[in-house]
């Protein structure tokens, strides 16, 4: 009896043993599965964050680089001054266009000493698109805006260019709400042209740009000029008096208002030829917020009298060139700045 006993407990024990045995299989494979499921679900999370950052980064790439292409096919307005203004380039990021960039042309009314500024843009299709921006801070918190959008407005010609400035200055004036006497400067496609509140007749102005240049052109050569009530006007004796008679007697060449975003000098190429100048580089809002580096060896003094620096907001007119003679009798010139701070 105890053998029969002894014998039927081995077989129990070699039967628990196969059961044990194959729950430990069992286990094995679900453990080796949750380790698969898991290696490859940590793997799909990170192949498809890393096809999200590629998207990302490509997107902006491309961005920045229309932006580039954007910046570089905006440029200022040329004139007769053998000084150029090169195309405008970012510094170290390109500046993503703010505004449009596609119209036929512009227009800019800035508020008298900086407070503010409207932006028109002419677009092929007929429609007139208009900005208003509030730069001084004070007059933007009594006003509670600092850009406004103005509704669009249809034109149909150049004739009515006129007309469409006139009813946005009645309209700002209007916003303003008698918090500022605002009287406006037109700037036309980059030009400074000082005209009337109303703003100016296109028709005129390439007869306008004429006279300009045939004025320019006699400053240059003649050593003596004459005054409005007919006095004679001696050259100037010093540099100081012909920037001071250049501001009185002429308008700037050209003007561009903007924010600093970097002062130095920086290398520049004129006829196959590369020099170190003295730059200013802004923000123009000629240039509807891109980048504009303006060059001149007269900016460091004209930046230096002012006190602006990196932040400021400036307007800097470009002079032309102005003409005085040395006490030795030597007749000289210079490409002459002013900055004015805002």
């Amino acid at each position: 009896m105890s053998q029969q006993a002894s014998t039927a407990r081995k077989r129990q024990t070699i039967s628990e043993s196969l059961v044990d045995l194959l729950f430990d299989a069992v286990e094995l494979v679900f453990k080796l599965a949750y380790v698969a499921l898991h290696r490859t679900t940590v793997g799909v999370a990170w192949l498809a964050r890393a096809v999200l950052r590629y998207a990302k980064s490509s997107r902006k790439k491309d961005v920045s680089e229309v932006g580039a292409e954007e910046v570089a096919s905006v440029k200022p307005a040329e004139t007769s001054n053998p000084q150029k203004v090169e195309t405008a380039k970012s510094v170290s990021t390109v500046a993503v266009s703010k505004g449009p960039v596609t119209a036929a042309f512009t227009r800019t009314i800035t508020f008298e000493r900086g407070f503010g500024a409207v932006l028109f843009w002419f677009y092929p299709g007929g429609k007139v698109k208009r900005l208003v921006k509030i730069y001084d801070r004070t007059l933007s918190e009594r006003l509670g805006f600092e850009r406004r959008e103005l509704e669009e407005i249809p034109y149909s010609g150049m004739s009515e260019i006129e007309s469409i400035l006139k009813a946005t200055v009645a309209q700002v004036n209007k916003l303003l709400r008698g918090e500022h006497e605002v009287k406006l400067r037109v700037v036309a496609s980059g030009s400074s042209d000082r005209v009337a509140a109303s703003g100016p007749k296109p028709e005129s102005k390439d007869e306008d740009s004429t006279k300009r240049n045939a004025g320019d052109s006699s400053e240059k050569s003649a050593k003596r000029s004459k005054k409005e009530d007919g006095d004679v006007a001696v050259m100037p004796s010093s540099f100081k008096e012909a920037v001071e008679k250049k501001q009185k007697r002429s308008r700037p060449s050209k003007v561009y208002t903007g924010q600093i975003v970097e002062i130095g000098v920086k290398p520049r190429k004129i006829d196959n030829k590369e020099i170190e100048q003295y730059c200013v580089t802004i923000e123009a809002d000629e240039l509807h917020g891109n980048v504009l580096p303006v060059f001149g060896t007269d900016l460091e003094r004209a930046i230096a009298d002012c006190g602006a620096e990196v932040g400021s907001r400036v307007r800097i007119e470009h002079l032309g060139r102005i003409e005085w003679e040395e006490p030795n009798g030597r007749k000289a010139w210079k490409n002459a700045y002013n900055v004015v701070k805002l």
